[in-house]
């Protein structure tokens, strides 16, 4: 019997390096904006659950906006990918902001140089891919460096975005909240929180928003499945 896998067309692997290009390309200024605003909910759980000075390492942190935002809360963030032209341009916009960034090449599959070296594993746009195959596993992997994991993937919803690229999604499972919760569960985690991600335009959208409490609001995202993302903070079960 074939693998759900066999019979794939290869993705493209400088795609990383191609997306991270096109994401400056649009303006270093407009792109950071957009990615800090996006991230407002995941910065607000993480300062929540685990304030600065904690130690986070970022897997698979592209060219690491998040992470810079991280640093300036005062975070002490390791940051790794498994592209070194990635990794570069990471570099050069780290620089910019008067940073040396602690940026590293690995496998997020093997991170075992990072087991038990951290306070936080983040990633956001990583485990979704491989066809949502392996997100159990790499979301294992992320629990051996640290004992709060926190995990993001995009839905469905990322689609209607204008300037999508249809390569970066090729491989990715696009989660449904509760579905992905699952996945967290079987890789052995306690979830301590799902949080929707980012609005689905939209006029609807914006009238309900408008006539519903934010804490409301956001679990009828939650249970819906209607926005662009979702988030999942979780713990490592203690031993016994």
């Amino acid at each position: 019997m074939k693998s759900p896998a066999e019979g794939r067309a290869p993705v493209d692997p400088t795609r990383w390096s191609r997306y991270a290009k096109t994401a400056l390309g649009q303006g270093t200024i407009r792109t950071i904006f957009d990615s800090w605003t996006y991230q407002q909910v995941t910065l607000g759980y993480l300062l929540q659950h685990r304030p600065p000075p904690a130690r986070v390492l970022s897997i698979g942190c592209g060219v690491g906006l998040y992470d810079i935002l991280l640093e300036g809360w005062g975070y002490k963030v390791t940051s790794v990918d498994n592209d070194p032209m990635v990794l570069e341009s990471a570099r050069e916009l780290g620089r910019s902001f008067g940073l040396d960034r602690d940026l590293r090449e690995a496998d997020a599959f093997d991170l075992s140089e990072h087991h038990g070296r951290f306070d936080v594993a983040y990633s956001a746009g990583l485990v979704e891919h491989w066809h949502g195959e392996r997100t159990a596993e790499l979301i294992a992997e992320h629990a051996r460096c640290a004992p709060l994991v926190q995990v993001e993937v995009p839905t469905r919803h990322t689609l209607v975005l204008p300037d999508a690229m249809p390569e970066v999604l090729a491989d990715a499972h696009l989660y449904r909240p509760r579905e992905f919760v699952g996945r967290v569960k079987e890789a052995g985690l306690s979830v301590v929180k799902a949080y929707p991600i980012g609005p689905v335009p939209g006029r609807r959208r914006e009238i309900l928003e408008s006539l519903v409490p934010p804490a409301l609001f956001r679990r009828l995202q939650l249970w819906t499945g209607h926005s662009m993302g979702v988030g999942v903070l979780a713990s490592v079960p203690g031993p016994g």
